[in-house]
């Protein structure tokens, strides 16, 4: 074997050897890939998506046909100090269960934020209504209200403008119309049930 076979074979690299001397390099061997580990940043966001609630859509909106779809929330029961738990589903505007409408102040939504559990996720409420919620629960019955700010995906412009245009028929089909003036303090819980006051589809109070 010539010399310069032998030099192919070894990778002999003459630019540093010594004379007299053969550096043999080693040849790569084909490994498999090893699997690259999701970033901490990755993990949490991946965690927060399957934590956090996300709305179905409202496929139809057509009033004048009476093909329009709205949500219901159901309150599930507890005790005052009991954590929030409440379930959303989409349902015909002219065929679905009885209902109770909320009338309330939004208030500044920035300051405050409160978590509850829908559909077992995670959804974040302003605080005016984190108050009016423990007070409107039943310790012992579920409880179907229309709550605009969580009935209504906020984030979904053409949801929201067509779910506003409907807003009175969704009032006026409710069984009874609540309305939550709020404004109480933690030393003023005694008071809180006597705030949420009730009225029916003839305005007369429950």
């Amino acid at each position: 074997m010539r010399l310069r076979d032998l030099r192919d074979v070894f990778h002999t690299d003459d630019s540093d050897a010594k004379p007299g001397s053969a550096r043999v390099s080693q040849t790569s061997t084909s490994q498999p890939r090893s699997t690259v580990l999701p970033s901490v940043t990755e993990t949490l966001a991946s965690q927060a998506d399957t934590s956090s609630f996300h709305y179905s859509p409202i496929r139809r909106h057509d009033l004048e046909s009476r093909d329009c779809e709205i949500r219901l929330l159901t309150l599930h029961p507890g005790t005052r100090n009991d954590e929030i738990k409440c379930s959303l589903h989409v349902v015909s505007l002219f065929n679905c269960p009885a209902y109770e409408a909320l009338s309330y102040a939004w208030g500044d939504p920035t300051p405050t934020r409160y978590d509850i559990l829908l559909n077992e996720k995670t959804f974040s409420l302003a605080r005016n209504l984190s108050r009016a919620l423990p007070c409107l629960r039943s310790t012992t019955e579920p409880r179907t209200i229309w709550i605009d700010a969580i009935c209504i995906d906020q984030t979904n412009l053409e949801e929201r403008g067509s779910q506003v245009m409907i807003m009175r028929n969704i009032f006026s089909r409710a069984h009874r119309v609540v309305v939550w003036l709020g404004g109480y303090t933690e030393a003023d819980d005694f008071l809180a049930p006597r705030i949420a006051l009730g009225f029916d589809a003839e305005g007369k109070s429950a």
